[in-house]
């Protein structure tokens, strides 16, 4: 699949479908993302810092960083969720329509790169960890999410495709990866990987009024065993 079809698939979906997940009346899928958004704000400090969320969807992890961020940019292969994050943000980030292997800003002139669950959407990933590279200041710090394609993961996957609200997620992650392969793709030229590991265990999965967690010593070693649905990479760009 070309990154032509793939931008037909994203634009054919409706243009708030992110912000509708990560503000769903689905606890499961709620919990889903502001776990996601916890992991940004426990790795880096975005305060007054320049931050490229790349692959930003409708803005959604975005207008919840914006207050405390100097300046946000936002690029999406989808122009209608750009459109859509640009109406939406109160103070008026930066957002692009363009691919982010290929991303049209001077190097060095990030501080902070998120980018949650769009390099699985990517053909050439290990361009996209190079881009980051070339973008990122020095000393810079990124945060990437992927999902943990594990036997479990493709489980969910499927179900989730039949019985699940909004996206079909199976044949637009083009790029699959595990604790296998996944440390393969961020072996780049002045990338440091600081720390690697798992989260979205179970936590996510119990339907309460208040999330459920694991006590704290059963959650790290999950998270070191790399045994949960998506998988938290924070890098940072050494000179």
């Amino acid at each position: 699949m070309g990154y032509e079809k793939l931008k037909e698939i994203y634009e054919n979906q409706d243009a708030n479908i992110d912000s509708v997940a990560f503000d769903s009346g689905l606890i499961i899928q709620r919990e889903w993302h502001k776990e996601k958004l916890r992991h940004i704000l426990k790795n880096i400090d975005i305060k007054d810092k320049i931050i490229l969320d790349a692959g930003c969807g409708s803005g959604a992890f975005d207008r919840k960083m914006e207050k405390c961020a100097r300046m946000i940019i936002g690029v999406d292969i989808n122009k209608f969720v750009v459109s859509y994050a640009m109406k939406k943000s109160h103070n008026k980030p930066a957002f692009a329509s363009g691919n982010i292997e290929n991303i049209p800003l001077k190097d060095s002139s990030v501080d902070v790169i998120v980018c949650l669950d769009a390099l699985d959407h990517c053909l050439e990933p290990k361009k996209v960890i190079e881009e980051f590279s070339r973008l990122l200041k020095a000393g810079g710090k990124g945060v990437i999410i992927v999902q943990n394609h594990t036997r479990l993961w493709r489980f969910a996957e499927y179900m989730w495709d039949r019985f699940g609200r909004g996206r079909e997620y199976g044949h637009v992650h083009v790029s699959r990866f595990d604790k296998n392969n996944i440390s393969d793709v961020f072996r780049i030229k002045n990338i440091e990987v600081e720390s690697m590991y798992s989260i979205h265990h179970f936590s996510p999965l119990i339907l309460a009024k208040k999330p459920w967690s694991y006590p704290e010593f059963i959650e790290k070693r999950f998270r070191k065993k790399l045994v949960g649905f998506s998988i938290v990479i924070v890098i940072k760009k050494i000179i």
